[in-house]
């Protein structure tokens, strides 16, 4: 799936694991509101191409210069010191993986995230049409809540029907008990 590059807001940054991504904001993202937006990353996982999208829970900043003693007694007297005090700043946001998708010749059918990208790798914002080429294989079995929190795309929901029955009952979202 080719991603817009414009939407790129992060690179997958250390430490990170398959389920909790620490990710690095790049310098055109810092002043948007990020935490709550739906994001995906792309990678390679068993040798098929996969797409994770997931959502940024939080955001920290550091500048190790503004945490040092010296600096700190600076900065108290005069505010900020200029070659320092917000050009030395990183931003650094925790991404929670919700959802993984392998790319089969049929389009995307959904998979585990059973491995970590290599930092670098660039985190992009979820865009509707993204969504909707993800969850084709499953359209008939989705919902949506309304619009994602801080995002402008709509949620899908899924919930799992487990009694055994005619699968052309649930096709409008409602499931006739006397059916099944």
């Amino acid at each position: 799936m080719e991603s817009n590059r414009n939407q790129d807001i992060a690179v997958v940054g250390s430490p990170s694991t398959n389920t909790e991504l620490t990710i690095d904001l790049l310098q055109e993202a810092t002043e948007e509101r990020i935490v709550g937006a739906l994001t995906a990353f792309e990678s390679t996982q068993s040798g098929c191409p996969i797409t994770a999208a997931g959502q940024i829970v939080g955001i920290e900043l550091k500048n190790r210069w503004h945490e040092d003693s010296v600096f700190r007694n600076l900065i108290k007297r005069t505010g900020e010191i200029p070659p320092i005090t917000n050009r030395q700043d990183t931003r650094i946001a925790e991404l929670i993986v919700g959802a993984t998708f392998k790319k089969t010749d049929l389009g995307y059918e959904p998979d585990v995230l059973g491995m970590v990208p290599s930092t670098g790798t660039r985190v992009f914002r979820v865009e509707q049409g993204m969504l909707d080429s993800l969850l084709t294989s499953s359209k008939d079995e989705l919902f949506y809540l309304g619009r994602a929190y801080a995002n402008d795309v709509f949620y899908p929901m899924w919930f799992k029907h487990f009694a055994i029955c005619d699968c052309s009952y649930i096709r409008n979202r409602r499931v006739d008990p006397e059916k099944c």
